[in-house]
């Protein structure tokens, strides 16, 4: 039996939680339950599993049952979130807090099953190309962070997840919603800070910013960030991952095409670090 499978009674016993209510932008009350403490035992475990789950996805954040997916996209985006939003996403479109997206980068991605209505959501961080499509295949140029359930923060490629077609058809669709703002709408490129091995910081001009992959272009002996100042050496293991002609994302980083490189160069502002 997987540990994931049987820790949402557990959790349910021992984890002193509140039934509250938090707001959306416009007003609008969400119901929520509200986790002050997460004992620290069962955090290593639930990594492990979804990592074993989803080799290609990355962990950002521990495991914790504090925060879900819809929290964490359209709440909290922190892992400091102590939040489970129980309403889902209804209220913050129904009240127009969130509108309708195109893709781009900082916009949600709510997926959707006939079944159980809206049934996974996450912040899209990245994106490996140009330009955006419509229906799935667009799933496959973005890079999305969300949460698993009681599970870790993750990274993954759109299409990779447990609500994805890779693994099932579990989903029907999915829309695109970003913050309806009269005044400001993010744009992630006022600065780029590398963080570690895997990460930079994209902060927009207000100040917001949000933790991206590194977006690497293979150049002569390395590979470099086209956004930040990380670089590494080309080695026989970082050598696979270089395609000439398909992004990929592996080992939590993206490793650009030269026609990808080429798109983002052409919709994309930002100081370039050849």
């Amino acid at each position: 039996m997987q540990l994931s499978s049987v820790l949402p009674i557990i959790f349910s016993l021992i984890i002193p939680r509140t039934t509250v209510y938090i707001y959306t932008p416009n007003g609008s009350q969400v119901l929520a339950r509200y986790t002050e403490y997460v004992p620290e035992t069962v955090i290593g475990g639930l990594n492990y599993e979804y990592k074993s789950r989803y080799p290609q996805a990355n962990i950002i954040g521990d495991s914790t049952p504090a925060y879900n997916c819809f929290s964490y996209a359209f709440y909290n985006e922190t892992t400091e979130n102590k939040y489970w939003l129980l309403d889902g996403v209804d209220n913050y479109r129904n009240d127009a807090s969130y509108i309708a997206g195109n893709g781009y980068i900082g916009d949600r991605i709510v997926y959707y099953s006939q079944d159980i209505g809206f049934c996974h959501a996450g912040i899209i961080v990245s994106r490996m190309s140009y330009p955006i499509e419509t229906g799935n295949a667009d799933l496959a140029k973005i890079i999305v962070a969300s949460k698993r359930d009681e599970g870790p923060l993750m990274q993954h490629v759109g299409n990779y997840c447990e609500y994805g077609p890779i693994f099932n058809d579990f989903f029907d669709f999915y829309v695109y919603l970003r913050l309806n703002s009269e005044n400001h709408n993010h744009v992630y490129n006022s600065s780029f800070l590398k963080q570690s091995e895997t990460q930079h910081l994209a902060i927009c001009n207000c100040g917001d910013f949000l933790y991206q992959p590194h977006s690497l272009i293979h150049n002569n002996d390395s590979f470099k960030c086209i956004y930040c100042a990380y670089k590494e050496n080309v080695t026989s293991q970082t050598k696979t991952n270089y395609v000439n002609n398909q992004s990929i994302y592996k080992d939590g980083k993206i490793y650009l095409s030269t026609e990808d490189y080429y798109s983002l160069l052409e919709n994309d502002i930002f100081g370039e670090n050849l």
